[in-house]
C-alpha cells in the first residue's frame, strides 16, 4: 500500500497515539486468533465424537470472553483513532488558515473561490478516513501476518509460510496500480473543483445570469462539469474495484492453496487434522486485516488525491511580510508621527506573472487635505492602486510611501489602521448590523456605533427593526439591500 510522505509529516504530533492505535488493533487481532485457536480445538472434539458438555464448557466461555474483549479492543481502537484523526484536523486547519491569512487577499484573488474552498473544507475532511481509519488499519495489516504466521510456524510451519507469502503478496499488489489510482483520483478532484468552482460562481452571479438570460447556459455548463465529475468517479471506482479484485484473489487463493495442500498432506498422514484446523482458522484471521484495508483502500487513495490541494495552498509562498524588525522583536509601536501623505515611485505591476500589465511607471504624490480621482476602464488598475496601498501585493518595480516611509517598512497593523476603504463590493457577514459595524473597529461602543450607522445609511436598515443595530442578515447582506452593504464598508 502507498503512502504519502507529507500526509505521515503532517502527523508527526501525534505519532505515538497512531501506534497506541495500530496496538489495540493488534491486541484485537490476538484476541481473534486466540478465539479462532479455541474454536479449531472445540471443532476437533466434535468432529472426533470426544466431545461432552463438560468438556466444552470452560472452552466456550473463553470463547465468550475473548469475544467481548475483541468488540471492546475494536470499539477502543475506534475511539482512540478518531480522536486523533480529529487533531491532527484541528492542527491542520490552524495551519491552513494562519497561513491563508498570511497569503492575503492578493493571493486568493488569482484564484478560483470554489476550488480553494473545497481543499480548505472538504478536502481536510477526507483526511479523517486517512488518519482515523486508513493509516492504523495499514499498520495491523501490516503486521499482523506476520505475528500470526509466528503462532502458525509452531504448528505447522509449512502451511503457515502459504499463507504469509500469500498474505504479503496481497498487501504488496496495490502498490502496482498506484500510478492508474493516483491518476483517477487527481483527475476526479480536479472535477469536483471544476464542478464546485463554477456552482459557487452561479451561485454568487445569480442575480446577473437572470439579467442576462443566461441560466440556461449555466445549467448545461454545471450540466457537463457535472457529467465530467461522474466519468472520472467512475474512472476511480473501476480503479479501485480492479484493486480490490485483485487482493481478494490473493486472499482466496491463500486460502485455497492452504486448504489444498494441508488436505492432501492429512491423508498422506504427514499432518494431524487438528493441526490443520487450528492453522485453517488462523488463516482467516491473517486475512482479516488485509480485507478490512482494501475496504478502505478507496477512502485512502481520495484522501491522498485531496492532499495535494491542501499542499498547493500550503505551498504558496507568502510575498507580503511585516518588516523583520517587527517579526523578531514582537509589533513594532505604532508611529504617531506618521503624515497622512501618499506617494508612489515610478510603480509597475503586472498580474498573471507579467502577462497582464496593470500599472507601468506610475508615479504621484497625494497630500494630506488632497482629493484625487482615478478614472478608467475596467482593469486599467484602479483597484491595484488601493491594493498595493493595502499591501495586499507588492509592487514589482517602484516604491509606495506613506508619509514618507516605504509602506515595506510600516507593520500591516499600522498600515491598515491608517487606511478606510469603501470599496465596489463590500462582503456583509451573516450576523447584525452592529456585527458588520465593529469590523471598522472592534471596539467601538453602542454610541460609536450609533454615530456610525448613519454614515453608513445603516440607520434606516436598523430603525425598521425593533433590535435596531442588532438587524441580522445573511451573507452578502441577505435582508438588507445593495446600497448599505457597499457603504457598510
Amino acid at each position: 500500500m502507498y503512502l504519502h510522505p507529507r500526509l505521515l509529516s503532517l502527523a508527526a504530533d501525534v505519532r505515538w497515539r497512531i501506534i497506541i492505535s495500530a496496538v489495540v488493533g493488534m491486541l484485537a487481532t490476538a484476541a481473534g486468533v486466540a478465539r479462532l485457536a479455541v474454536a479449531a480445538v472445540i471443532i476437533v472434539e466434535v468432529v472426533r465424537g470426544n466431545a461432552t458438555f463438560e468438556s466444552l464448557t470452560w472452552p466456550l466461555v473463553i470463547m465468550a470472553v475473548l469475544i467481548v474483549a475483541r468488540a471492546y479492543l475494536q470499539y477502543l481502537q475506534e475511539v482512540m483513532s478518531h480522536h486523533t484523526a480529529s487533531l491532527v484536523k484541528v492542527k491542520l486547519r490552524e495551519r491552513l488558515y494562519e497561513h491563508s491569512l498570511a497569503l492575503g487577499p492578493g493571493h486568493f484573488d488569482s484564484s478560483r473561490t470554489g476550488d480553494a474552498l473545497m481543499s480548505l473544507a472538504e478536502g481536510v475532511e477526507r483526511l479523517e478516513a486517512f488518519f482515523g481509519r486508513y493509516l492504523p488499519q495499514m499498520i495491523v495489516a501490516a503486521l499482523a501476518p506476520v505475528v500470526i504466521f509466528i503462532f502458525m510456524a509452531l504448528i505447522d510451519f509449512r502451511t503457515g509460510l502459504v499463507f504469509l507469502a500469500f498474505a504479503l503478496l496481497t498487501l504488496v499488489i496495490p502498490n502496482l496500480f498506484h500510478r492508474w489510482n493516483r491518476e483517477r483520483s487527481m483527475a476526479r478532484r480536479d472535477a469536483y473543483g471544476a464542478l464546485g468552482a463554477d456552482f459557487l460562481d452561479a451561485v454568487q452571479g445569480l442575480a446577473t445570469l437572470k439579467a442576462f438570460g443566461q441560466s440556461r447556459d449555466r445549467g448545461e455548463l454545471l450540466a457537463e462539469r457535472a457529467r465530467n465529475l461522474f466519468r472520472t468517479t467512475m474512472g476511480v471506482l473501476a480503479a479501485n474495484a480492479a484493486t480490490g479484485a485483485l487482493t481478494i484473489l490473493g486472499i482466496t487463493g491463500g486460502a485455497a492453496v492452504a486448504l489444498g495442500w494441508g488436505a492432501v498432506r492429512v491423508a498422506d498422514g504427514d499432518l494431524e487434522l487438528r493441526a490443520l484446523m487450528i492453522v485453517l482458522m488462523l488463516g482467516v484471521e491473517v486475512f482479516r486485516p488485509l480485507r478490512e484495508l482494501v475496504q478502505l483502500y478507496h477512502d485512502g487513495v481520495m484522501a491522498m488525491s485531496s492532499a495535494e490541494g491542501i499542499f498547493a495552498i500550503m505551498d504558496s509562498p507568502v510575498t507580503v511580510r511585516d518588516p523583520e524588525r517587527a517579526t523578531a522583536n514582537g509589533p513594532a509601536p505604532a508611529s504617531t508621527a506618521l503624515k497622512p501623505e501618499i506617494a508612489f515611485e515610478n510603480v509597475s505591476h503586472a498580474y498573471n506573472e507579467g502577462r497582464r500589465p496593470a500599472l507601468h511607471d506610475l508615479s504621484f504624490t497625494l497630500h494630506e487635505g488632497e482629493t484625487l480621482g482615478l478614472v478608467g476602464p475596467s482593469g486599467a488598475g484602479k483597484s491595484t492602486i488601493v491594493w498595493l496601498m493595502l499591501r495586499f501585493f507588492d509592487p514589482q518595480e517602484g516604491v509606495v510611501r506613506m508619509g514618507g516611509r516605504d509602506v515595506r517598512d510600516i507593520t500591516l497593523e499600522e498600515l491598515r489602521e491608517r487606511v478606510s476603504v469603501v470599496t465596489q463590493d463590500t462582503y456583509l457577514f451573516h450576523g447584525t448590523v452592529a456585527d458588520n459595524l465593529r469590523f471598522g473597529n472592534p471596539r467601538a461602543t453602542q454610541a460609536e456605533l450609533e454615530e456610525a450607522a448613519p454614515a453608513a445609511h445603516q440607520h434606516r436598515l436598523a430603525d425598521n427593526h425593533p433590535q435596531r443595530d442588532e438587524t441580522e442578515g445573511g451573507g452578502r447582506g441577505v435582508g438588507g439591500c445593495g446600497g448599505p452593504e457597499a457603504r457598510d464598508g
